[in-house]
């Protein structure tokens, strides 16, 4: 199904779904830039769908799984910035007053600054979302 581009709050998302995490982000109080700058990678040029400016990470929004091709290209962004990301694929549920994670169909990889990644729940995303001191320590494990 190709992605709809929707408008929310002044910005043009390539997707309903960029647009579902954008607000699961801002419940959570993320401060993020939408697409904030072309990266060039082994495989080509990449736009990251966000950069979490407090987190200094950049996230990646997919429908489903992504393939090795995607997490390579947010691998290699991350080794030549030094920053962090997340690949986040799957669909946040939400309602009308609040936005609540729907766990069971999302899977998430976090990324180090030298490009290792490991999957990790919803809930421990939403507990790096909140604590930087847990990012800066999983970034030096993996």
């Amino acid at each position: 199904m190709k992605a709809k581009m929707t408008e929310y709050k002044g910005t043009y998302f390539r997707s309903r779904l960029e647009v579902r995490w954008c607000e699961f982000f801002e419940f959570l109080g993320v401060s993020f830039e939408y697409e904030p700058e072309k990266q060039s990678t082994s495989i080509g040029g990449y736009i990251p769908d966000f950069y979490f400016r407090s987190l200094k990470t950049w996230v990646e929004i997919k429908g489903i799984k992504p393939t090795p091709k995607e997490i390579i290209k947010l691998k290699d962004v991350c080794k030549a910035t030094n920053k962090c990301g997340l690949i986040i694929s799957g669909y946040p549920k939400t309602y009308p007053f609040s936005v609540e994670p729907h766990a069971s169909n999302c899977l998430c990889y976090f990324i180090s600054t030298q490009g290792v990644s490991i999957q990790l729940s919803l809930d421990e995303i939403y507990q790096i979302s909140k604590n930087t001191i847990i990012l800066h320590a999983l970034d030096k494990c993996a």
